[in-house]
Formats: structure tokens, C-alpha cells, sequence
């Protein structure tokens, strides 16, 4: 395929005006994707400069694709994505181009985030308030068994480190108190035994005993 000069020497930011109004018009996009689109390929021009189309090759990208490399990872995802969509577009819109990404292999590992934890203040926090709940309900009253099934719960989830999913959809048969120890079904229903400490038992004996009766919906 012959390249015409004039489609060579065409500026990314009128390739760039051309691929909004594609995406306004033609494909319907909404006003945020827009939006989106439309400050990604601006930076790209204020990084690479108003390029000739033709200029735009692996190079330029990788250049690009440094300077952007201190985004989160998620961030930088959406923009390659940005100017590979342009480029495709352009691409499809003259047969004399060949979108210089498809040639790039550009691999992304999302970072390994340490979960969130509580701190130990926090944890004493937590069980001052439940069990202060408790303090301040008369006995038999429901507030008053409400506050025991809340203690063995945050009881129950602090010694055995189960999810709170895994917790709210446990059945009774489920709890095996003697052995310390409690069959779950986490994500994809798959099963596992969580063990407990000892030290949970006196609360989870009471509730069982003297107040699961007492919830219409266990």
C-alpha cells in the first residue's frame, strides 16, 4: 500500500480530534469514557510532542511509556489502552498504517497488597465496646442476647482469621466445639477446616446454649 504524504505528515492531535469525534458520534460513548479519552491523549501529546502520525512508532511509545511509569498500576493500564484504541482506530481508517503497539509486548504485574490489619488498640477497642453492650442490656431481654451473639462473633473471628462471609453462612453442624475447629466454604465453594483457640469456647457454649433460641431467623 502506497502512503500519501499528506496522510503521513497528518498531526496526532488532529488523529486525535478525529478519534474523539468517532467516539462521541459513532460509537456513543459516555461523557465520562470521553472525558477519560480525552485527558490520557492529551498528556500523551504534552509528553511526545505534536508528532506526525508517522512518527508515532515503538520508540515514541516506550519514551511514553516510562515517563508514565510512575501511575498506578491501574492508571497506566487505562492509558495504554487509550492510545492503543487511537491507534487502532486510525489504523482501520488507512490501510497504509500498521499500529506500531501491535508489534510491542508489554507486560503488567498488578503489586501484591498486603491485606489491611487492625491494630492491637483497635482490637481492644472493639471488644470493650461489644462487651460493654452487653453490660448495659438487662438480662433475657433481646438487646441483651443480641450483645452475647455479637461478642462470639467478633470472638469467633479473631481467633480463627475466617472472613465475615464465611462466617454469616456458617450452619450448626458446621461447628465441631470439642475439636476446636469449624468446616467453611471460601471462595469458589471450596472447603477448608479453620481452627480455633479454646479460649473461644465459653462464649460460643453460652450463645449456642442460652441465647441462638432466642433469633427466629437461625
Amino acid at each position: 500500500m502506497i502512503m500519501k504524504s499528506n496522510e503521513s505528515n497528518q498531526k496526532v492531535t488532529t488523529v486525535i480530534e478525529d478519534f474523539l469525534w468517532h467516539c462521541e458520534f459513532e460509537k456513543k460513548l459516555d461523557r465520562k469514557t470521553l472525558n477519560a479519552y480525552k485527558a490520557d491523549l492529551s498528556q500523551f501529546v504534552s509528553n511526545v510532542g505534536d508528532l506526525n502520525i508517522s512518527e508515532v512508532n515503538k520508540d515514541v511509545l516506550r519514551k511514553y511509556l516510562q515517563a508514565i511509569s510512575h501511575f498506578r498500576h491501574k492508571t497506566i493500564k487505562r492509558k495504554i489502552a487509550t492510545i492503543k484504541a487511537m491507534l487502532n482506530y486510525y489504523e482501520y481508517e488507512n490501510e497504509w498504517y500498521n499500529n506500531p503497539m501491535r508489534k510491542m509486548k508489554i507486560r503488567m504485574r498488578e503489586p501484591i497488597r498486603l491485606p489491611t490489619v487492625m491494630s492491637i488498640e483497635e482490637v481492644k477497642s472493639l471488644l470493650n465496646i461489644v462487651y460493654k453492650q452487653q453490660r448495659d442490656c438487662k438480662q433475657e431481654t433481646f438487646s441483651y442476647h443480641m450483645a452475647t451473639r455479637n461478642i462470639a462473633i467478633v470472638e469467633l473471628l479473631f481467633v480463627s482469621g475466617m472472613r465475615v462471609s464465611e462466617l454469616t453462612s456458617l450452619n450448626i453442624i458446621d461447628l465441631d466445639i470439642q475439636a476446636n475447629c469449624i468446616r467453611v466454604f471460601g471462595k469458589g465453594k471450596k472447603e477448608r477446616m479453620v481452627f480455633f483457640l479454646k479460649s473461644v469456647n465459653p462464649f460460643l457454649i453460652d450463645y449456642l446454649k442460652n441465647h441462638r433460641g432466642k433469633f427466629t431467623s437461625d
